[in-house]
């Protein structure tokens, strides 16, 4: 969300150079000047923090470990895996997304993903923050954390059932009731497919801020090749990745010969 809002300035996807001065970075990054409102009432130690995690690339696990891992349609060899489209929950979902919104998400800015791991065909390597789509990616209209938070279940759900009561009528554009409540069957079957989405990565997949979170293969073949790791840990070793990852990059400190005077 944060990405596609455009509150911070990283320049990724885009293959230019010679920016202007303070047009890349904290700088020319919004959320800094959001944080540093007396309401949000962040630390002057919270702001330093989200001002380096900016600069050094606004990676969004602060760990290479977690890259690509630890969610549903994650890549592997340029290719969308763990995409949960054969759950049972997943297919009563999908129907329910294109009989009762289909209908009026049929345009680019409105296009609804139909599963958890549905791009809808937007780029992966090289999205642009122009596609209209991404307002409505799947990583903002489903929340695996608060299921019952998800966009796509408080935008058709009625006002007065808790939810935003979105959703207007294509041709009068008046309000119209999807879901009046959550004991419509359309949104119980949204609702399970995000619920098995949770349980996924709370069981197979671990997410980076999940217990139980195992890093890449790869990450640790590479602590174990630069000596950061013991030759004999493995993926399932009980590892605490920012502490690894510190140590390398402390490595890599360049550190003056000590050179001993003799008398």
């Amino acid at each position: 969300m944060l990405t596609t809002a455009r509150l911070f300035s990283d320049g990724r996807n885009q293959p230019r150079s010679n920016y202007a001065p303070r047009t890349l970075g904290s700088a020319a990054s919004k959320l800094l000047k959001i944080i540093a409102r007396p309401e949000y009432g962040a630390t002057p130690h919270d702001q330093e923090v989200v001002r380096l995690w900016i600069d050094s690339g606004v990676a969004y696990p602060g760990t290479y470990a977690a890259l690509g891992c630890g969610m549903i349609g994650n890549y592997a060899e340029n290719n969308e895996i763990n995409m949960g489209a054969d759950w049972p929950a997943t297919k009563s979902a999908s129907a329910a997304i294109a009989g009762r919104c289909a209908g009026c998400h049929n345009t680019p800015e409105r296009l609804l993903p139909l599963n958890l791991g549905d791009e809808r065909g937007v780029s992966f390597w090289q999205p642009s923050l122009e596609d209209p789509r991404l307002l409505t990616s799947r990583h903002i209209v489903f929340n695996l954390s608060r299921p019952e938070k998800s966009l796509m279940l408080l935008a058709p759900l009625s006002a007065a059932a808790g939810g935003w009561g979105l959703c207007k009528d294509p041709k009068t554009h008046q309000p119209a009731t999807i879901f009046r409540d959550k004991a419509d069957p359309g949104y119980r079957d949204i609702l399970a497919m995000i619920d098995a989405g949770k349980h996924y990565l709370e069981t197979v997949s671990p997410r980076f801020d999940m217990p139980n979170f195992r890093p890449r293969v790869d990450w640790v073949r590479e602590m174990k090749r630069y000596g950061v790791l013991p030759g004999d840990a493995g993926v399932e070793s009980p590892l605490n990745c920012y502490e690894v990852e510190r140590r390398y990059w402390e490595s890599l400190w360049y550190r003056p010969p000590v050179t001993l005077s003799v008398k």
